[in-house]
């Protein structure tokens, strides 16, 4: 068999030079145990398993944060406390300040910071109204 690629190319997860064998590779080929099986190892796959991971831990926080916000508004408005003071959001765990949007309510043109499917009004400096909208998940 005759390659038409004779070069080698550096592998971008681990280092190794390999033979290219064709040319868009960028990771060394899967190592084949004794019985010709692609082996665990397999570079572009943890270089993208990697990728994903980082990905993944910088979302972390703000996922676990509105999903607190989320679950602490849920336990309130199941409770019919649809008026709450500040200090009973925070007891319920919620972070005022970590909302996903803020939009104006177009019929009162009231500021509504967005919690996934609730949101919170603030009605003076010390009470906040809990809101139900349409997006359910």
């Amino acid at each position: 068999m005759k390659l038409k690629y004779t070069r080698y190319e550096t592998c971008k997860f681990c280092g190794n030079n390999f033979l290219l064998t064709h040319g868009s590779r960028k990771f060394c080929p899967p190592v084949k145990n004794y019985d010709g099986i692609h082996h665990n190892h397999n570079c572009k796959t943890a270089f993208n398993n990697l990728k994903g991971k980082a990905k993944r831990d910088k979302t972390k926080l703000i996922a676990d944060l509105q999903y607190q916000n989320w679950f602490g508004l849920n336990q309130l408005f199941t409770n019919n406390n649809i008026i709450v003071r500040e200090a009973d959001l925070r007891l319920a765990g919620i972070h005022l300040e970590s909302f996903i949007i803020t939009q104006t309510s177009g019929t009162t043109n009231e500021e509504v910071k967005c919690y996934i499917e609730y949101g919170l009004i603030k009605l003076n400096e010390n009470k906040f109204k809990i809101i139900k909208h349409g997006l359910q998940f």
